[in-house]
């Protein structure tokens, strides 16, 4: 069963988060940062070897602040400007918002197991230029019921979360 936005709001699962945000059956997240995805990746049974992830410089824009472009044919991280936590008897999927999907520049993620927290991201592949304002809403998150078998516990728990 999909959990109402409000309530996963009021519990604190996603922050912060403002009234435009809020959708029918999820939350809107927002862009906080971009990296280009570039080097070679190694995935073997026991191993692997990630990708080199480049900081892309941003303009600024007078009117709008900081826009990054993005190039068709290269993937991209989307770090998420909000942080969310997924508790034991959820999880939660992330989509696309559809202008991203009817434009041609599909973004992907995961899905999000009990026991994450994080400020999750994502990977978007433009087939066209893109030129991208930080706090654009790109995609947003659904919360589920799940009978939960375990915590996550993996390497991407915490990412993004400034440890003081």
């Amino acid at each position: 069963m999909i959990q109402n936005p409000e309530m996963i709001i009021e519990k604190d699962f996603v922050s912060p988060v403002t009234e435009e945000q809020i959708q029918m059956n999820g939350i809107d997240l927002r862009v906080e940062s971009v990296q280009s995805i570039e080097g070679v990746v190694s995935i073997f049974k026991d191993s692997k070897q990630l990708p080199n992830y480049i900081n892309i410089k941003s303009e600024v824009n007078l009117n709008k602040g900081k826009i990054w472009k993005l190039e068709p044919g290269k993937a991209y991280l989307l770090q998420i400007a909000e942080t969310i936590k997924i508790p034991e008897g959820m999880c939660a999927m992330v989509w696309m918002r559809s202008t991203f999907n009817r434009s041609g520049i599909p973004i992907f993620a995961c899905v999000f197991d009990s026991g994450y927290e994080g400020k999750p991201t994502f990977t978007a592949y433009p087939t066209i230029p893109l030129y991208l304002e930080k706090g654009t809403r790109v995609a947003q998150i659904v919360y589920f019921n799940a009978d939960t078998a375990k915590m996550y516990v993996g390497q991407y728990q915490g990412e993004g979360i400034k440890k003081e």
